[in-house]
């Protein structure tokens, strides 16, 4: 089977052209997205071999860095190129983010066929964690990149839009570490929706006849997405978008994996 391609653009002419171009001269399945969360649905949908992200596009839902640190979270060994003008300098931040390859505009195809042959021929080999040092007696720390994994093979799993881990805090909830293709003002609001929804639900306990009950799952569904939050503790909690697609049983299952996980870390 011919390798998958996803280009990224946000210039539906250009994507057209590069698309065509590596359909007809290449003999390679391309779809293209003209958004970070078109792009980000795509990929949940096929398993794609490589993904080529322009520096143009546009930061409407997510700019091209984003969707970048979003794809190699979820999909560590997914083969990552970016696009971009000739003479135009990469930010240093790309480094941590392992790409394969970058292609400068204009281009040929020529000059296209090979960088593509030749980054499709690589495997990407997620980088080994490194242990974490034992904490200083009297003191913890929160173990932010072990949680950001977990959180990421969670939304694997279960192909969610996002998964944040949230606490309550004094002035409100606070999200500690999220995964997802969602800006993060909205994810900041989803954990305060969150947080409201789990004190409605609790308010009812007493009207139930049980007044110390305690609900650790909530659930809410649409008409395309699912909305889950598990109750970790008191004060935390894990909120997930899910599409209908996903199977409870599914979710459940990776949840008690996750919390599994996480009740080693320390979180402060």
């Amino acid at each position: 089977m011919a390798p998958r391609i996803l280009v990224v653009d946000r210039n539906e002419a250009f994507a057209t052209m590069l698309a065509e171009m590596l359909e007809t001269e290449g003999g390679y399945q391309v779809q293209v997205a003209h958004a970070g969360s078109e792009a980000m649905a795509l990929l949940r949908q096929a398993d794609f071999d490589l993904t080529i992200v322009d520096t143009g596009l546009g930061d409407e839902d997510m700019d091209y860095r984003q969707l970048l640190r979003t794809v190699r979270e979820a999909w560590p060994a997914m083969r990552l190129m970016v696009i971009r003008l000739m003479g135009e300098e990469l930010p240093s931040e790309l480094q941590e983010i392992n790409l394969q390859g970058t292609l400068s505009k204009p281009f040929f195809a020529d000059d296209l066929l090979p960088s593509i042959q030749e980054v499709l021929a690589r495997e990407v080999h997620p980088p080994a964690r490194a242990p974490s040092p034992p904490p200083e007696s009297g003191t913890s720390a929160p173990a932010v990149s072990d949680v950001r994994g977990i959180l990421s093979a969670l939304a694997r799993e279960t192909h969610a839009d996002a998964v944040l881990l949230t606490s309550k805090v004094a002035d409100g909830p606070a999200v500690l570490t999220y995964v997802g293709s969602i800006h993060p003002d909205r994810a900041q609001r989803l954990a305060e929706i969150s947080m409201a929804m789990v004190q409605s639900a609790q308010s009812f306990a007493p009207f139930l006849g049980e007044p110390d009950a305690f609900f650790e799952h909530h659930i809410i569904e649409g008409s395309l997405v699912r909305w889950y939050i598990l109750t970790l503790s008191g004060t935390l909690w894990l909120v997930m978008v899910v599409p209908l697609s996903t199977s409870l049983g599914v979710i459940r299952h990776s949840l008690r994996q996750a919390r599994r996980d996480l009740a080693p870390l320390v979180l402060t």
